[in-house]
């Protein structure tokens, strides 16, 4: 029953731990950063996701750069590369063509610039109304729906981009809003952050024809990022600098990683709980046959074989409680996967605004073995000392 309801908890547990940390991931590669980021090798290299936000640098590629990182892309198999821009900018309500209406708001947010053909973002991009970029205008922008609210603006209405240009000028533009909606699983950061259509961000950046900040790229999967991350390190030259996104996550992978901490801990926590009924229990049991030890030794077993009577006799239990809890967290698993969970502040956060669980009956194996493990070594020290005692005075005891 111990280890039952420990592995139950535990198969669970891990099973929601998992999905959300998958969930963050894919969150982080699809909407800020994809698999692998090639930049520009500069002296003041800063992570791209942190808590400033900061993506005003001046840095960048020349077109030439760009071709030659996309080129060795090229050659790889089930690639896909494409440069994008990246800037602090403020986003504003309409008076005329270019200028941002008297009184009205502005509010700063951080943006990417895509090519029309990469649509990754939108994976991750729960749309509240409108649509993604590419919607037939020639200047687009997606932005939040915090920033939407903020400047009382809806798909199809003009808003106004002004940010500060790599020869320090302001430039401010005209654009369409085509869409509203937020990216799920930021940790908060998608409140401030924006899409918008390659050619709006090289005018805003200043950027000539074929220049950008970076070069992304989408391997097969995330488990892939750090091999293609070292194939392409090994190709390119000193002036780029290439990383991904277990390197980049910043903040964002930080709360994740301390939610999967909590979770550990927990589990040691219940885990110490177990050994310590495991060993009141093998303690119990020794004391109630007490007499069978006495004659089992008395006729040649060794403290030995003792031991292990009480080990094997121990994990046989253990074994039966973790089969019957793995096939209750299958069953559960199973009907919980088709079912999507609303979710609310702060969880929301980090695992979104909805929720499906997604479980894996091998996942949780190798926690299951060191749970038995961990119970076989607790039966050790009260079977050890019941194994002990000398069986003449067992014998002799009423």
């Amino acid at each position: 029953m111990f280890v039952g309801v420990s592995v139950l908890v535990y198969l669970l547990l891990n099973a929601f731990v998992s999905t959300a940390q998958n969930k963050t991931s894919e969150a982080i590669t699809d909407s800020l950063l994809g698999h692998v980021q090639v930049r520009p090798n500069t002296d003041d290299v800063a992570p791209i996701i942190d808590m400033s936000a900061d993506w005003g640098t001046s840095n960048h590629f020349t077109s030439t750069q760009v071709d030659t990182a996309l080129d060795v892309f090229d050659r790889l198999t089930n690639v896909e590369a494409t440069p994008v821009i990246r800037l602090n900018m403020l986003v504003g309500q309409v008076s005329n063509e270019t200028t941002v209406r008297d009184g009205g708001e502005q509010v700063g947010v951080v943006a990417i610039g895509f090519r029309g053909e990469i649509d990754h973002y939108l994976q991750n991009l729960k749309l509240e109304t409108g649509s993604g970029l590419g919607s037939g205008h020639n200047d687009e922008v997606v932005l939040s729906s915090s920033t939407a609210s903020k400047l009382g603006v809806s798909p199809g209405d003009p808003v106004t981009l002004s940010a500060e240009a790599i020869n320090g000028t302001v430039v401010t533009l005209r654009a369409t809003l085509v869409g509203i909606g937020d990216a799920q699983s930021l940790s908060g950061f998608e409140d401030n952050l924006a899409y918008i259509s390659f050619n709006v961000g090289q005018q805003l950046k200043g950027l000539a024809q074929g220049e950008a900040t970076e070069v992304m790229a989408f391997g097969n999967s995330i488990a892939s990022a750090k091999s293609l991350r070292g194939n392409v390190d090994e190709t390119l030259g000193d002036e780029f600098l290439v990383t991904d996104w277990t390197t980049q996550g910043g903040f964002i992978s930080g709360i994740s990683t301390a939610f999967t901490g909590i979770f550990y801990v927990f589990l040691l926590i219940l885990m110490v709980i177990v050994c310590i009924l495991i060993v009141n229990m093998v303690a119990g049991v020794a004391l109630e046959r007490s007499k069978e030890i006495a004659t089992l030794r008395a006729i040649g077993y060794d403290k030995t074989r003792i031991i292990m009577i009480f080990l094997i006799e121990v994990l046989a239990c253990g074994a039966a409680g973790a089969i019957v809890a793995a096939l209750l967290a299958w069953l559960i698993g199973a009907a919980l996967r088709t079912h999507e969970f609303a979710v609310g502040s702060p969880a929301d956060d980090v695992i979104g605004s909805t929720f499906t669980l997604h479980y894996s009956p091998l996942a949780g194996l190798p926690g299951t073995l060191v749970i038995l493990m961990i119970v076989g070594l607790s039966s050790l020290i009260p079977s050890a000392q019941a194994s002990s005692r000398n069986p003449a005075e067992a014998l002799n005891e009423d």
